[in-house]
Parts: structure tokens; C-alpha cells; sequence
């Protein structure tokens, strides 16, 4: 009697495994799908300023990128990345004189477009503020109609510490406060030093 159920629990198991296994897969599959519907609008804003994008974006701890994506406005692009002891960061913006859009290219056949912005250190002090005000975005519930979608709207995207949020001007409160205070914190001073070298005094 021990053996018959033994051997019917051998034949069994590679089954149940392999079911097991499928259910994995699929969830796996299923949380991908739903992240490259969010991602590849990420991967879109960052290739046009001309940023190369890795599926593994949000795995660097290290690493905080945030974008605003605003039609017939500002568009903007921030990445921070933290190596030892030293802090740095590049931000980029689209300017709406030049384009109205994201994607409203000066050519359309080689994807022209005009972009402005600066490279910059920042002190761990300052970091650790933009790391704090990053993880208070992450951790706040996503809205009842996130989903919405607005024709001339804008599309915000945050990376950190493995973790990701996208938004739209359904929700863009979190998104707009975190624009505004990056630009209080060193943006606008290091973009307020934006002169050409021929007007820089001695």
C-alpha cells in the first residue's frame, strides 16, 4: 500500500512542479507586459534626448531620473547618479520655441531636435533631500483615474532605488512639487549661470 502511493506521488510531482513552474512564468510575464506599457513611454522621452535606456533603469540604487513631458510647454529630463563619494547629475530641457512637443521634430526624417541643459555636482546633503522627496513620491498611492488621458497633457516618470512611478496630468501635483523643488534646491541656480563665455567677467 506504501509503495503504490509512493509511486503514485512520484508520478505526480513532475506535474504539480510543472504547473507550479507555468503559474510563475505567467505571473512574471504578466507584471512585464504591464510595466513596458508604462516603460516604453520612458524609453521614447529619454531616447529623444538622446539617452540611452536600459530595461534595468530602476535596479541602480545609485540612480534617480525624472522627466516632464509637456505638450506646448517645457519638457524636462534630470539624471543623478551617485559613484562613491562623488555626486553627479545632467538635466536637459526641450524648449517650446523650438518645439511644441516631445516628438514635433525640426526634421522627421533624421528626428532632429533642439534641447538645452547643464551638467552639475551635487553635495551628499542635497542628495539625500532629493532621495527623501523621490521615495515620498514612490510610496504615495496611485490615483483612481491615473488612466485618463488628456490630448495636449503631460506624462512625468520617476526612477529610484528599484522602484518606478509614471503619472499624467491627472495626477500631476506629486510630479509638478517635485519639478519645483528641484529647481528651488540647484537647477535654477546652476541654469541662472548660463551665459556665453564672451560676457563672463574676469
Amino acid at each position: 500500500m506504501r509503495i503504490s502511493k509512493l509511486l503514485a506521488l512520484i508520478i505526480v510531482a513532475p506535474f504539480l512542479f510543472a504547473k507550479c513552474e507555468n503559474r510563475e512564468k505567467q505571473s512574471i510575464l504578466k507584471a512585464r507586459a504591464g510595466m513596458s506599457e508604462s516603460d516604453s513611454i520612458s524609453k521614447a522621452v529619454m531616447q529623444t534626448f538622446g539617452l540611452p535606456y536600459s530595461e534595468n533603469i530602476g535596479s541602480d540604487s545609485g540612480l534617480l531620473v525624472f522627466y516632464c513631458s509637456r505638450a506646448y510647454d517645457t519638457s524636462s529630463l534630470i539624471e543623478i547618479k551617485q559613484q562613491k563619494k562623488l555626486i553627479q547629475g545632467v538635466y536637459y530641457e526641450i524648449l517650446p520655441e523650438y518645439h511644441r512637443f516631445v516628438t514635433d521634430y525640426a526634421d522627421t526624417s533624421s528626428k532632429l531636435i533642439f534641447f538645452e541643459g547643464c551638467s552639475f555636482i551635487v553635495d551628499s546633503a542635497t542628495w539625500n533631500s532629493v532621495a527623501n522627496q523621490a521615495k515620498a513620491i514612490l510610496q504615495e498611492r496611485q490615483g483612481l483615474n491615473k488612466n485618463e488621458k488628456y490630448t495636449d497633457g503631460a506624462t512625468y516618470g520617476l526612477y529610484y532605488n528599484g522602484q518606478s512611478k509614471h503619472g499624467n496630468s491627472n495626477d500631476e501635483v506629486p510630479f509638478e512639487k517635485f519639478d519645483a523643488f528641484l529647481r528651488s534646491q540647484f537647477l535654477e541656480k546652476h541654469l541662472h549661470l548660463r551665459k556665453p563665455i564672451m560676457h563672463k567677467t574676469k
